[in-house]
């Protein structure tokens, strides 16, 4: 007889974990949007990244597992202090808006409908950090049955021009 260990539910995991439980119980060969998630999941487990486009920032929004949380932030519009652009990350792809002001960082994050079908948050996700030496440090929030405060940071990509795990081994106080 096989015994499985206990999973913790959806509502006692981090977004990307929770969606990554639901997402293990489909085969990724399903159709593109699978297929996608597989692709970055390997990329930022063996690569550290989600891309090979040259990201503004690039950070995670799960600290005790990076890869998990690993996204890219392409700032594609910067009006005054206003920025927009997209995100990219192990879900999937998001729009967001924000402010940088002096040395705090805003912005809020929406996963387009590819990434909500395969579990990515359906609602906005706020992001606020602050800013030093090309590092951002703070905390996002994102409702679901619930609020949660978790967690961030990103640093300017320029600044490490490497991959998550150049980073890690970079700053050893993460």
């Amino acid at each position: 007889m096989e015994t499985k260990s206990p999973q913790k539910s959806a509502q006692d995991q981090s977004p990307s974990i929770a969606a990554s439980s639901r997402i293990s119980n489909f085969h990724l060969n399903d159709g593109a949007k699978w297929g996608d998630y597989g692709a970055r999941r390997h990329m930022a487990e063996v690569e550290g990244r989600i891309t090979h486009a040259i990201p503004t920032y690039i950070g995670t929004w799960s600290p005790n597992y990076p890869t998990t949380g690993l996204f890219e932030m392409f700032v594609e519009k910067r009006v005054g202090v206003r920025i927009s652009g997209t995100i990219k990350d192990v879900i999937g792809t998001a729009s967001f808006d924000g402010i940088i002001r002096g040395s705090t960082i805003s912005f809020s994050k929406q996963y387009d409908q590819d990434a909500i079908l395969i579990g990515g948050e359906k609602n906005p996700i706020h992001y606020k950090g602050k800013q030093k030496d090309g590092r951002a440090i703070g905390t996002y929030t994102f409702e679901s049955d619930r609020t949660e405060v978790r967690p961030f940071w990103m640093y300017e990509f320029e600044r490490v021009a490497g991959s998550m795990r150049q980073l890690l081994r970079a700053d050893k106080t993460l």
